[in-house]
């Protein structure tokens, strides 16, 4: 595989929080505006598992230290959040700036991809019902927290309080 894959969330930059709240569409609109698209799944998949395609990104067992990903269940009230309800947002944030767990790096350098927020990407198997898929896992201890596993029942209106992406391009330009 040939491509360029942000090495943070949106915005890409080390030492801010990812952007969340943001669905597939509004995520396309993002990455062109920078000159880039959203990543692909099998993309996501390879710069999080590297080339021994690893199940986390720092290796073959699940360890809660390297990643943020054990935060119990905060009941989150999906009408204040749909509403975008600036206290319950605040409240139910539980995610770290980007670049700030140094264990948490795939071996291409690509920080943070599962257990700090789950992702958006581009669905690419043709029998996918919407083109939106979630990846990685949030920070909420029991769900994914890996490379490989992914949600594709959510369509392309889903946005979410722990839901953010990142952008790739091609590597020639």
């Amino acid at each position: 595989m040939r491509f360029c894959i942000d090495v943070y969330e949106w915005p890409n930059r080390k030492g801010e929080r990812p952007e969340v709240m943001n669905n597939f569409h509004q995520t396309q609109v993002k990455c062109a505006a920078v000159g880039k698209r959203l990543c692909l799944e099998s993309e996501w998949n390879f710069a999080c598992e590297g080339p021994d395609m690893k199940p986390f990104l720092y290796g073959y067992t699940r360890d809660p230290r390297k990643c943020n990903g054990d935060h119990r269940w905060d009941n989150a009230s999906l009408e204040k959040m749909a509403r975008r309800d600036p206290h319950e947002l605040a409240r139910l944030w539980k995610g770290v700036p980007s670049g700030s767990q140094p264990d948490c790096v795939s071996d291409f350098g690509v920080a943070d991809m599962p257990a700090n927020t789950d992702e958006i990407c581009a669905a690419e198997s043709p029998n996918a019902k919407y083109s939106s898929v979630h990846t990685g896992g949030p920070w909420y201890s029991g769900v994914r927290n890996q490379c490989r596993p992914k949600v594709y029942t959510h369509g392309e209106e889903t946005f979410g309080y722990f839901l953010s992406f990142r952008c790739c391009a091609e590597a020639d330009g």
